[in-house]
């Protein structure tokens, strides 16, 4: 089992017993701590975990400043209704060609 990178080292002592071995319930602590910081950094990907991430966290922060310059960045109008509008045709678009 790794140790190096899961179990922080004051935790070395509550993980492997003075024989060498893996105390299975301090260890699995130490991977989701791990696995959760791992996430948070978002240094892992799981499957759908932004579902429910807040979209406003991944703005820059002068995004309302300079809302011109990065929806020109990015190719997107600033109207809103023409966004959903354009994404609106594309998905229509790609669902009738699916369907032949």
């Amino acid at each position: 089992m790794p140790l190096a990178g899961v179990v922080p080292e004051h935790w070395r002592a509550a993980v492997v017993d003075d024989k060498g071995r893996v105390e299975r319930i301090p260890y699995e602590l130490c991977v989701l701590v791990a696995l959760r910081d791992a996430v948070r950094c978002r240094e892992i990907w799981v499957v759908g975990e932004n579902r429910w991430r807040n979209p406003e966290d991944d703005l820059p922060s002068d995004f309302e400043d300079n809302r011109d310059v990065h929806c020109a960045a990015l190719g997107q109008p600033q109207d809103v209704g023409e966004f959903i509008a354009a994404l609106q045709g594309k998905l229509l678009r790609r669902t009738a060609s699916s369907r032949r």
